[in-house]
């Protein structure tokens, strides 16, 4: 996120909050890949949570940019906090129900690597549709697959490739334009505002573009047991206390 601003205790609980559904929502994919019954709806019952997220966090990365881009006039008032408890409470329900089916599972070695080659794969797909249509939601797609990939090799503790770390912060960096030129199409005096987001957010995708392509090579030895240990284990959780 392109903050400038200082987050307020309310922004940062909710990026934090969103950060560890992404990373569940990552889990599920690898899982549903590998067998586990019921992961895609778990993915999706956390794509629903985090929906109900967005709004305080788009509004937090227009009012950032504009403050960094000299709009301040164009910044507006930041919606009513969301109530983060309750969200908790459904996201650690979805994410212990997604590891006690995944428990259950026998995955070998093989079946680890398999999957992550099939993520690295979802990332060239995408990759390709973003290059050919240049469209927000083709490199929104990426950026997503993009993440799927650095989130499970994390979870593994692999280190995603550098190729992949800079790939995501300047889709990061796009979607977030991306964010502020829609936000502003229907701003009376945004055109210039507009104008540049326009323009910065095409140079990060076209930066985004070249950095997946340097992805290196992941490495796959050892990957059954770490999933075993580090993943499906029904006590261990991703949530942060808040």
């Amino acid at each position: 996120m392109m903050l400038l601003m200082k987050e307020s205790p309310a922004e940062k609980k909710n990026h934090q909050l969103r950060r560890t559904i992404k990373s569940v929502r990552a889990l599920s994919r690898l899982l549903k890949s590998l067998g586990a019954k019921g992961a895609g709806r778990v993915n999706k019952n956390l794509g629903a949570i985090g929906a109900k997220l967005s709004e305080e966090r788009d509004s937090t990365v227009r009012n950032a940019w504009l403050a960094k881009n000299g709009f301040p006039e164009l910044m507006e008032s930041a919606p009513k906090p969301t109530r983060l408890i309750p969200l908790r409470r459904q996201v650690a329900k979805e994410e212990m129900r997604l590891r006690r089916q995944a428990a259950r599972l026998k995955i070998s070695a093989p079946q680890i690597e398999r999957a992550i080659k099939h993520s690295a794969k979802k990332v060239k797909t995408a990759r390709k549709a973003a290059k050919e249509t240049k469209q927000d939601e083709d490199f929104h797609r990426l950026r997503k697959r993009v993440r799927d990939l650095s989130e499970q090799l994390k979870l593994l503790r692999i280190e995603p490739p550098a190729g992949l770390r800079r790939a995501i912060k300047q889709l990061g960096r796009a979607q977030d334009t991306s964010v502020v030129h829609a936000s502003l199409r229907k701003v009376p005096g945004a055109r210039m505002a507009r104008k540049q987001a326009k323009k910065e957010g095409r140079a990060r995708r076209l930066s985004a573009l070249e950095e997946s392509v340097r992805i290196e090579a992941i490495p796959s030895s050892g990957l059954g047991a770490m999933l075993r240990k580090r993943i499906l284990s029904p006590e261990t959780s991703s949530l942060p206390r808040i």
